[in-house]
């Protein structure tokens, strides 16, 4: 990204700290949610514990840290599953985590691990289709062709 373009990340209090977490911070999470669990601010009460954004704090237990996270790679069938589902969902990755995981043993998976399954195999599928396109100009002179 050109410098121009850079945000610089601020927290959105002085007080709150931005930046990656820290392995102590991850188990301040798991522990505080284990004694906020019932309570329906949760989140905040957390995230000011921790001095982070209560939105920040959420995603990071959702998606990395809860214990029910199946962190195993996507098998076949959910693989197949997730194609589908996309065209159903289009990009709403929440809703296609929560079909995949449902009736599921070994634990739920996230948006996050089914967003990057589709980004990575969209992105692969695009260089193919761009490397075939350019096979095929380099054979044929398309600008002759066009011209």
């Amino acid at each position: 990204m050109p410098p121009y373009r850079k945000k610089e990340q601020k927290p959105t209090t002085p007080t709150e700290k931005n930046g990656s977490y820290t392995d102590v911070e991850n188990e301040q999470i798991i522990g505080l949610y284990e004694e906020y669990s019932n309570e329906p601010n949760k989140w905040k009460l957390i995230a000011t514990r921790l001095g982070r954004n209560h939105k920040s704090v959420r995603e990071r237990y959702v998606n990395h840290l809860d214990p029910f996270i199946d962190k195993s790679d996507l098998t076949t069938e959910e693989k197949l599953k997730i194609d589908e589902l996309q065209k159903i969902y289009l990009k709403k990755w929440a809703d296609i985590a929560k079909e995949l995981s449902k009736n599921r043993k070994g634990g739920r998976r996230t948006e996050l691990q089914v967003k990057n399954y589709w980004n990575s195999k969209h992105r692969t599928n695009n260089r193919h289709k761009e490397k075939s396109f350019e096979r095929i100009s380099s054979r044929m002179n398309i600008k002759a062709i066009l011209n």
